[in-house]
């Protein structure tokens, strides 16, 4: 890892934005939000061969990521810009948009090569050589798809995977199930059995909830798995410090009285009462009532956590590739609030699951979605039905169910994971 922050590394980004809106009255359709902007930086900077980095997203981003790239160029092998051909509708002129911003920012602009290179594999290798490429370096794409059928952006996707074996693609943005081509593009290129895995970064770690980035890689690329465990590492201790926070707040301010096993982990500095309670000192106060606005913040007003019992589950333990069976799941709501349905809120709650192997590594993170067809409320038991879709390959299993509130996190990724069953899929 390196000391870069959320704020150094979308600093560049946000200074070329501000240049362009003052200039030309121009906000790009697409926009790199800071964390996806800090977690390239730090995939491409951990990989253990410098990369070298084609940008695809420059005409959605009207130049800002060719910018971004262009201040990250000396961490890397090398770093170019190019408008690809199935680009529409983009700004006129946006590659010397993007060169006179990296200039103004004492940046020195990234070289633009011509979209046929893209055309096939010989065109280039043509180009490779034209540009002095190493030939060791890996392969990194980023690419910004906002238009075009999911049919479209996946022939774009496996035109760039066909290009080099060892080619990586930075995918944004990637919206929610069902409402996103680009997330059901990359989950028809990365389906079971095929050669390549797809990571979103929004579930690495609560901590980049708000993430909108997905890694396409090889399914035999170790480094990106390695790299994605060492960021989830880092941060999930961050993340688990904060719920304890937010878990100590609740107790100060349920009680007047807390008991001092309670305080202490938080406040030290507590003073015993005469009838055994512990009083607050002004500075601990104030440190609880900071650390309770901090969480709100990143959080968006929200505390990101779960609970629910699961009571029972019904499905076969057998079944066959391709088909799609009914299933239900009896649970408990032991949130403090209700889970709504799609027609009810945006950010609903979904049943759904995960398909790893025998072993137990990942090999679908999203499974196919069903919808509670009616409100669950807080101590509330329901049997909720919900449709599982079998792998394309026969071979032994294990199906993890799993909730989804829709736009926040995955209930296992917020401390209420759900069973996981060995399933033998038959040809």
């Amino acid at each position: 890892m390196n000391t870069e922050t959320i704020f150094s590394s979308y600093k560049p980004i946000e200074q070329y934005l501000e240049l362009l809106q003052t200039a030309r009255g121009i906000v790009p359709s697409v926009l790199i939000r800071g964390i996806d902007a800090f977690l390239m930086r730090q995939i491409v900077l951990c990989y253990p061969s410098a990369p070298t980095v084609v940008d695809l997203a420059g005409a959605a981003t009207v130049g800002a990521s060719t910018v971004f790239w262009a201040w990250m160029a000396g961490s890397m092998q090398m770093a170019v810009g190019m408008q690809p051909a199935w680009d529409v509708n983009v700004v006129e002129g946006w590659p010397s948009l993007a060169s006179d911003g990296s200039s103004a920012q004492n940046i020195h602009p990234l070289p633009f090569i011509g979209s046929e290179s893209l055309e096939m594999p010989g065109e280039w290798a043509i180009t490779k050589a034209e540009l002095s490429i190493n030939s060791l370096s890996p392969l990194f794409f980023t690419l910004a798809q906002t238009d075009g059928t999911p049919a479209e952006i996946q022939k774009r996707i496996e035109c760039l995977l066909n290009l080099e074996r060892n080619a990586v693609i930075l995918l944004f943005p990637i919206g929610t199930t069902g409402e996103s081509a680009a997330l059901e593009a990359a989950l028809n290129v990365c389906r079971i059995g095929s050669d390549y895995r797809l990571s979103l970064m929004r579930e690495v770690s609560p901590f980049f909830a708000t993430s909108q980035l997905a890694v396409i890689s090889r399914r035999d690329n170790q480094h990106i798995p390695s790299i994605l465990d060492r960021i989830r590492a880092l941060y999930d201790g961050n993340f688990n410090y904060l719920a304890l926070a937010e878990e100590n707040i609740k107790l100060h301010l349920q009680s007047a009285k807390i008991q001092s096993v309670a305080i202490t982990q938080v406040t030290p500095d507590a003073e015993r009462q005469p009838d055994g309670s512990v009083a607050v000192p002004p500075l601990s106060q104030r440190l609880l009532k900071r650390a309770k606005t901090f969480i709100r913040k990143l959080t968006g007003g929200q505390v990101i956590e779960h609970r629910l019992h699961y009571v029972k589950a019904l499905l076969p333990n057998q079944m066959q590739i391709g088909e799609t069976y009914e299933c239900s799941i009896r649970v408990r709501n032991d949130d403090p609030k209700p889970w709504y349905t799609p027609e009810q809120s945006k950010n609903c709650i979904n049943i759904a699951y995960h398909w790893k192997s025998e072993k137990g590594e990942m090999l679908v993170k999203e499974g196919q979605r069903s919808p509670l067809l009616a409100a669950v409320f807080p101590g509330e038991t329901a049997t909720l039905p919900f449709k599982v879709t079998m792998p394309g390959q026969p071979g032994k299993y294990q199906l993890e169910v799993d909730f989804v509130h829709e736009g926040v996190a995955w209930f296992s990724d917020t401390g209420a994971p759900g069973p996981t069953f060995a399933v033998e899929v038959l040809p």
